[in-house]
């Protein structure tokens, strides 16, 4: 969990970066596939303000996917205070949805339920 010293200064994030960038007018939806088991995490805040404030009608979105969605059995859904216990506000599903206004979630997947 390496935050790096500033946003955007490690490879492998600017590369997200650049490429959503150039790509936003052909972007509908993003899903960040991470390997740390079953969950499906997406933003409650972006960059650091509400979502209803800042998407207005995002977070009903994320939350019937979440709710009606096929996901393995044992899967964790939520934001990351709900899924991981830890609030986390300027993530890669924030920054996305924040700054390209690119619906963004994150997928970890790992064990079969």
């Amino acid at each position: 969990n390496y935050a790096g010293p500033k946003a955007f200064s490690e490879p492998e994030s600017l590369a997200y970066k650049d490429f959503l960038t150039q790509h936003k007018n052909e972007l509908d939806f993003v899903i960040n596939a991470h390997s740390n088991g079953n969950a499906f995490i997406y933003p409650s805040m972006v960059l650091d303000k509400d979502i209803n404030e800042r998407r207005p009608g995002i977070l009903p979105i994320f939350k019937d996917i979440a709710a009606n969605a096929q996901f393995p059995t044992g899967t964790l859904k939520g934001t990351s205070k709900e899924v991981m216990g830890i609030a986390i506000g300027g993530d890669q599903d924030d920054w996305t949805l924040g700054e390209l206004g690119i619906p963004s979630v994150t997928a970890e997947l790992g064990f079969v339920g």
